[in-house]
């Protein structure tokens, strides 16, 4: 199979730096698609992914990046992920931006999200959990569907990895 290409972005990430497709290339990225507001599945994935790399030898993470993507773009500012990423992991990338590259973006890849109403002009966002792989192309690679567990993320990507 040849693996799936995207469309470009222009989205910006938790430190206010450009986030186009152009940094996807060159290393592998783990993406997970959340929100800061989520309660539990958000969280959860983001500290397995940070066992994940943080049991990682120095020159396996040169050639990883975990990024989160917000599905909440109205709520997850610039501002906000910069003081949520790092409370996982200082090296993580948060992105943000246009709801609309947001929504080509999840589009191309397969993630489904739902933004819920709930009391007042409170809203949830009803999302998939499934941790995306993108190879050092910029293409889509496969995805890691839950739950994750840090060793079998670990092992899953080596052997990708290591025959790439």
């Amino acid at each position: 199979n040849t693996p799936r290409k995207f469309s470009d972005f222009d989205l910006i990430d938790h430190r206010g730096d450009a986030f186009t497709l152009q940094r996807l290339k060159g290393q592998w990225s783990m993406i997970f698609f959340g929100f800061t507001n989520c309660p539990d599945v958000c969280p959860t994935t983001l500290a397995t992914l940070n066992e994940t790399y943080s049991k990682l030898k120095d020159s396996e993470k040169e050639n990883l990046q975990i990024i989160m993507v917000s599905l909440d773009p109205e709520r997850d500012t610039v501002e906000k992920l910069g003081q949520y990423m790092p409370y996982f992991n200082a090296e993580f990338i948060g992105v943000t931006g246009n709801k609309h590259f947001i929504k080509r973006f999840t589009t191309e890849i397969n993630i489904a999200y739902n933004q819920v109403p709930l009391d007042g002009d409170d809203y949830t966002v009803d999302h998939s959990s499934q941790i995306v792989l993108v190879n050092p192309n910029g293409h889509y690679h496969g995805f890691f569907k839950s739950p994750h567990s840090a060793i079998m993320l670990r092992k899953t990507w080596r052997s990708i990895y290591g025959t790439f």
